[in-house]
């Protein structure tokens, strides 16, 4: 692998003098190959013998040219990597990528997936979050009311392994569907008995 210092070395040339001698001049095109390892073979071979091989990846690190094209005979990533090593062998540590807040509804995002009508947990069970664990019925009970389920959470369709909340209740829905049961039942019979009499 090429080693390349972070700051260019003092005998290199300004970028309006060297780029003048370059080995790729007349194959412009040719240095920006799709992502197919002959064109990118090729333009490596048009970099290897080229006089200011060094100036222009020295220029490509220093202006951060990391995104196209072959220069001073690495490609992009390898331009990106080399890059990297170089800011941390000068204490120039890039920061860690913070770590996206672990929500309910992100664990639910990742690991539900639509099936028809339906949707179906695509992970392990339980889930442990903020040291409980969960079953993924509470979790999108929970997302779906804004409240705490009571009781045990079931489903009330007969898909299997389904979690869509509002194919979902709790205690206090199947309590409130059965008194709304009794009292259609109650004005279906009042309705009868007037029809009767």
């Amino acid at each position: 692998m090429t080693r390349i210092p972070a700051a260019a070395p003092r005998n290199l040339e300004p970028a309006g003098q060297w780029v003048h001698r370059s080995a790729c001049i007349g194959h412009e095109d040719e240095m920006f190959p799709d992502n197919n390892e002959t064109g990118i073979a090729n333009a490596k071979r048009i970099c290897g013998p080229c006089p200011v091989r060094r100036n222009c990846l020295a220029d490509a690190l220093r202006t951060g040219d990391n995104e196209h094209g072959i220069r001073g005979g690495l490609k992009p990533c390898e331009r990106r990597a080399l890059a990297r090593q170089a800011a941390f062998r000068n204490g120039d540590r890039p920061e860690p990528e913070p770590i996206p807040e672990r929500t309910l509804q992100s664990l639910w995002d990742e690991r539900t997936q639509a099936d028809g009508e339906h949707l179906l947990w695509a992970a392990g069970t339980p889930v442990y979050f903020e040291g409980r664990a969960l079953t993924p019925q509470r979790i999108g009970f929970r997302l779906d009311r804004g409240r705490e389920p009571v009781g045990v959470v079931r489903k009330t369709c007969d898909r299997d392994g389904c979690v869509l909340p509002a194919h979902l209740g709790d205690q206090r829905d199947r309590d409130r569907k059965r008194m709304a049961e009794r009292r259609a039942a109650e004005r279906a019979a009042a309705q009868r008995l007037a029809a009767a009499q």
